[in-house]
């Protein structure tokens, strides 16, 4: 709706720019992609050895946001006080 509104416009140049631009972007992100699941770990040690700390750690943070995104009215009560 965006480059149709720039074409009405009449400025076809923006809108030949942003369409180049935003294929040069979806090439860099969908290359990060493609690096994180199709091509093989570089190395052997590409997956690094489980620490018993930050396994605790990760599950940790993991069950604290799941808490809080499933009770979140506690909490933001708490930050209204605060800031009352």
């Amino acid at each position: 709706m965006v480059l149709k509104a720039v074409i009405d416009a009449g400025r076809m140049w923006l809108a030949v720019s942003a369409v180049v631009f935003a294929v040069i972007g979806a090439w860099y992100y969908l290359r990060v992609i493609k690096a994180m699941y199709f091509d093989p770990p570089e190395g052997a040690d590409a997956m690094p050895s489980r620490d018993a700390g930050i396994s605790f750690g990760l599950s940790a943070n993991g069950l604290a946001q799941l808490g809080l995104g499933l009770y979140w009215g506690p909490l933001i009560a708490w930050c209204l006080r605060a800031f009352a």
